[in-house]
């Protein structure tokens, strides 16, 4: 008999309902295949660029034509497709969110204290100019995030329904009467973001969308018939997906965190029950940070609550959620040596043909890259908890269990030479756990090598849950078992 060992991250309230997770994979789906729901392990990080010992958080990349800036504590750095950095400026914080756009000549940063502008110029040597200096036109009030759309640099003012923009292509000048207000709603603005040539309006409660009708004194307007009822609970959690669409984490009317999406205008709610469950136990959301990124034709939302030091992460193509992290050392001697934290990734950038993400912990930066197991050269823990499996409650008695793994996926030699899978399984609803029950998934080069637990014994109620941390490629194809059900 097939047993449903494959599936997404969906802890219920009550064990007893449900208690599923899926840690450091994704899920699969091959209607044709041998299971039509396959996992996936997420990817690994390979190191692309070194930051220093002292060096504690990359808080921004940005690329763009063939450039990529990285905010590292409080530097601005010109990051080189080899992975060489050149310092360009100093910023006024060293911790905290930060935005960055640019317009085709300058780049405007923002770290919700101060503003600042980069003169980039490119000459024979590929090499940027380096004028970097703050803004300090007297009406400008520093805001948290910034976007750019048809030659100005618009932001929200904090705490405020204004929305102000530069004047044009000139990221330095500010007039004081260049805002205007969202309407929709007395709530405050949050952040911006372009989309298919449209100013999408972020506030706490709503959205609205906007347009450039091309007036003198502020060229945007809103569109007045639309409003979206989901406003926004984090300005970086905000990010344009496939197709045009818009993701973010908002707060319905009754105060729950919730991911929504949109299908044109119309929002959709991604969060499952158990996501909001999860999401609701948080007592700090706004500082929460997103970005998205493809592997093959998966599309992923990557949501990190740096606060609660989590990461989740929807998957667009198979509409699933799974958890993903690292593995973060302990500092205090009490404790096991080890915690699965949040997943190292701060920010992100598609640059030089990778996909490069830097470290919250660190200065460094990594490439995502499918073909390394580990977090740069730090095991990753991977772990999936199925859902219940019964048989109308009746007494179901295990022969065997049998997991199919990606088989001959061992390394040469050293760790991950004879990788294995840790079992346990649960008789009593999930709220205790059997022993640990090792089994290897056979060496390089030994395929259909079968992972098998023998007289697994008698219950009611089943919840299996496996756990590997070798550096190999981990796939979980399905899982089958030779079962006896009373009375049959």
């Amino acid at each position: 008999m097939i047993i449903p060992i494959v599936g997404s991250a969906y802890k219920d309230s009550s064990v007893e309902v449900d208690l599923q997770n899926c840690v450091n994979f994704y899920l699969n789906s091959d209607v044709t295949g041998k299971f039509p729901l396959n996992l996936y392990p997420r990817p690994g990080l390979t190191l692309f660029s070194a930051g220093t010992a002292s060096q504690k958080e990359v808080r921004e990349l940005f690329s763009m034509n063939d450039m990529c800036y990285a905010v590292i504590d409080n530097t601005l750095y010109w990051l080189r497709s080899t992975g060489s950095r050149e310092a360009l400026g100093t910023l006024n914080t060293s911790t905290g969110a930060v935005t960055i756009r640019v317009n085709g000549k300058d780049a405007m940063i923002v770290d919700g204290f101060f503003g600042y502008v980069h003169e980039y110029k490119t000459g024979l040597d590929a090499n940027p100019a380096n004028i970097f200096s703050d803004i300090t036109d007297a009406d400008f009030i520093p805001p948290g995030t910034v976007e750019f759309q048809d030659g100005y640099f618009l932001y929200p003012q904090r705490d405020s329904q204004k929305i102000w923009r530069t004047e044009l292509l000139d990221p330095k000048n500010i007039s004081a009467l260049s805002f205007q207000s969202a309407s929709g709603r007395p709530d405050n603005v949050v952040a911006l973001i372009s989309s298919h040539q449209e100013l999408w309006v972020f506030c706490t409660q709503t959205a609205e969308v906007w347009y450039n009708t091309g007036d003198a004194t502020f060229p945007f307007q809103r569109r007045q018939t639309l409003l979206i009822e989901y406003g926004c609970a984090a300005a970086k959690s905000i990010c344009r997906g496939d197709n045009g669409s818009i993701i973010w984490l908002s707060k319905n009317e009754q105060g729950k965190a919730v991911v929504v999406s949109t299908s044109g205008y119309a929002p959709q709610v991604l969060s499952t029950s158990a996501m909001v469950f999860e999401m609701g136990k948080y007592e700090t959301i706004n500082d929460a940070k997103a970005f998205i990124f493809q592997l093959d034709s998966h599309v992923f939302y990557v949501l990190t609550f740096p606060t609660e030091d989590k990461t989740w992460v929807y998957d667009i193509l198979t509409k699933s959620w799974s958890e993903w992290g690292s593995t973060i050392s302990n500092t205090s001697p009490e404790t096991e040596d080890t915690h699965l934290g949040r997943w190292l990734p701060n920010c992100f950038t598609s640059f030089a043909g990778k996909q490069l993400v830097g470290d919250y912990a660190s200065g460094n930066i990594y490439q995502i890259d499918t073909s390394n197991h580990t977090d740069n050269s730090t095991y990753v823990i991977r772990e999936r908890t199925t859902r219940h499996f019964q048989s109308e409650l009746k007494i179901t008695s295990i022969n065997y269990l049998q997991i199919d793994f990606e088989s001959a996926v061992g390394e040469v030699s050293g760790e991950g030479e004879l990788p294995e899978v840790m079992l346990q399984y649960s008789k009593d609803n999930g709220h205790t756990w059997s022993n640990e029950m090792w089994r290897s998934v056979g060496k390089i080069g030994q395929y259909g090598y079968r992972v098998r637990w023998n007289r697994l014994g008698s219950a009611r109620d089943w919840v299996f849950k496996i756990r590997m941390s070798d550096p190999v490629k981990w796939v979980i194809i399905g899982a089958v078992a030779d079962i006896e059900v009373e009375g049959t």
